[in-house]
């Protein structure tokens, strides 16, 4: 028969190989979630950069509605 100190041994080593695997994938799960924020953010920068120098007077100059319906409140 397997004596309790044995089983215990086994249960305790067992304990310990899954809570080594979680903590792994918890700490791999992590990095990639810094990675992906990373990315997305640099995604988005360059986004910002390519609708500039597509559109570069679009943030600059305001449509000319606008500057129309300006012109009628001030008469």
């Amino acid at each position: 028969m397997v004596e309790k100190s044995e089983l215990l041994f086994v249960m305790d080593t067992q304990q310990t190989e899954c809570a080594s695997i979680l903590m792994t994938t918890i700490c791999m799960s992590e990095i990639a979630a810094i990675i992906y924020a990373s990315l997305l953010k640099k995604w988005s920068l360059m986004e910002a950069k390519l609708n500039l120098s597509i559109n570069p007077n679009s943030q600059k100059t305001r449509p000319e509605t606008e500057k129309n319906s300006d012109k009628e409140v001030q008469e």
